[in-house]
């Protein structure tokens, strides 16, 4: 892109995508001035909108970034477009009206706009509910006031929905925040507005304390994709050994995908081993009652930070030097998630001291200190 730059400084298109690399590296007030700059002539280049949304909300500008966060619908992205028919809810008042909330990106961000529910419940007369078909189970269970079903997210069979009948309106989930999150001051504190089945927790909390004594710490070591920067996310196992290593600990795999093999080539090797249910991480509403048992969740970017935080979990999300705007430019809490802590990387590409850090606080957890 910067070679690019060189040759054609003035087209709006690479200008745009350059903005994009300045988020990537942190330079936010830079990425702000020239979104502001490319807007100003091109109102309508969706991208350098939603670039400059990115910007804002890394910095916690929520009242600037939730408007033109509404880019992405236009933008070419990991959204999913929804169009129901009904009309498009701008904030009007919802008392006696009816609106869908449809689903949008990733579970990880489903899961965290879905903590402004609460707050759409407690105004609409009826509110249905469309999620990915993973979170159907723990969203009926969290939100019994609202119709929740599961949506296809190519959007080809809608059944459900047509069989609720005429709407007032309908909304994307990640558009809520725009009427319910606009400073810092409007993120509730919380708990948990996610609620795991209480029986399948009492279940693997009596499969952890057969563990024996110690803490028992979920973790998730890799996460994203490679368009969604997913090698400066991810951690390799072997970085995690002085983590894993310590004594009085039990650790459990919460990471996704087949893993087996490196899970059990990295016991031959060191001979620490993580315990892994793969029935418990397949069924996502099993995972939440599994994440609820634990101690303490240690994770990286990742759905399963979202999930600990929506679930009141106490949980340590291990985060690069440029982090994605969900956990803003500093600071080592979330507005999302109470229960949340992030330990930032101070260094590119060196983890060490971030996993020093985990070890360090590890040895200092107490049984009174976990959710």
């Amino acid at each position: 892109i910067e070679a690019a730059l060189r040759l054609r400084p003035q087209d709006p298109d690479i200008r745009c995508n350059y903005s994009m690399v300045l988020v990537h590296r942190g330079l936010l007030d830079a990425a702000l001035a020239l979104c502001d700059e490319l807007l100003a002539t091109q109102p309508d280049l969706h991208e350098a909108r939603l670039n400059r949304a990115l910007a804002a909300l890394k910095l916690g500008r929520f009242a600037e970034g939730w408007p033109d966060y509404e880019a992405r619908k236009r933008a070419h992205g990991n959204t999913v477009s929804g169009d129901f028919g009904f009309p498009e809810w701008r904030g009007e008042p919802l008392a006696g009206k009816s609106i869908l909330v449809y689903g949008e990106q990733g579970l990880g961000d489903q899961i965290m706009f879905a903590s402004c529910l609460p707050d759409l419940l407690q105004r609409a007369g009826r509110c249905a509910v469309e999620c990915p078909p993973q979170l159907e189970k723990l969203f009926r269970r969290s939100f019994p006031e609202a119709t929740v079903g599961a949506g296809d997210p190519t959007r080809r069979d809608s059944g459900w929905i047509r069989r609720l009948g005429a709407m007032d309106y309908q909304v994307a989930i990640g558009s809520l925040p725009l009427h319910f999150r606009s400073d810092r001051s409007r993120f509730p504190p919380h708990a948990g507005y996610l609620h795991a089945d209480s029986q399948r927790r009492a279940y693997w909390r009596q499969r952890l304390d057969a563990l024996g004594a110690g803490h028992k710490i979920g973790i998730s070591w890799r996460g994203g994709a490679a368009s969604t920067r997913g090698g400066l996310r991810s951690i390799a196992l072997e970085e995690w050994l002085p983590l894993l290593s310590l004594p009085a600990c039990h650790f459990v795999s919460l990471q996704y995908g087949d893993n087996d093999g490196e899970s059990g080539a990295f016991a031959h090797e060191h001979g620490v081993h993580i315990h892994h249910w793969r029935h418990a991480i397949d069924d996502y509403d099993e995972t939440a009652a599994l994440v609820s048992a634990l101690d303490l969740v240690i994770s990286v970017q990742t759905a399963i930070a979202h999930l600990s935080g929506a679930l009141g979990k106490l949980a340590w999300v291990l985060v690069p030097t440029v982090a994605e705007w969900r956990y803003l430019q500093s600071g080592d809490a979330m507005p999302w998630y109470p229960a949340v802590r992030l330990l930032r990387q101070g260094q590119s590409g060196n983890w060490q001291p971030v996993i020093e850090r985990a070890g360090s606080d590890l040895a200092r957890l107490t049984p009174a200190d976990s959710c």
